[in-house]
C-alpha cells in the first residue's frame, strides 16, 4: 500500500521511509559495505545512499530487471532481465555487461562466488 523503501529498526519498533518518495520500487538490496541500496524502479536498476540520498539510474536499453544482488566488494550489481538474461553493472566505470544469454529465472536467486 505504501510502495517505497523503508528502514526498520532491529527491534521492529520504528519504520522510516528513506527513499525520496519514489514510486513503483521493489527488490531493494543493501550493499555489503552498508553504504548503498540497489533497487528496481519501473523495471530499471537504480542505486542510492543508505540514507535515501542521490537516487541514480544505471541506464541501459534493457528494462524489466529483477533480483538486484551486490558483489561482495560493493563494486558491482548483478541483475536479471525478464527475458532471463543476466547483467553486471559496474558502478565505477558506469558500464553494463550482459554476461549470459542462457535463461535465469526471475523467480530464482543470484549469488556471487569468487
Amino acid at each position: 500500500m505504501n510502495n517505497g523503501i523503508y528502514k526498520v529498526s532491529s527491534d521492529f519498533t520504528t519504520i522510516q521511509r528513506i527513499d525520496p518518495n519514489l514510486s513503483n520500487v521493489y527488490d531493494p538490496s543493501v550493499s555489503p559495505d552498508g553504504k548503498m541500496i540497489a533497487f528496481i524502479r519501473d523495471g530499471k536498476v537504480y542505486t542510492m545512499g543508505i540514507d535515501g540520498s542521490n537516487p541514480t539510474l544505471h541506464n541501459t536499453v534493457v528494462s524489466n530487471f529483477h533480483l538486484t544482488t551486490w558483489s561482495p566488494d560493493s563494486k558491482y550489481i548483478a541483475s536479471v532481465s525478464n527475458s532471463g538474461h543476466m547483467y553486471i553493472f559496474d558502478l565505477t566505470a558506469s558500464t553494463v555487461t550482459e554476461v549470459t544469454k542462457t535463461y535465469v529465472s526471475p523467480d530464482g536467486q543470484l549469488s556471487w562466488r569468487y
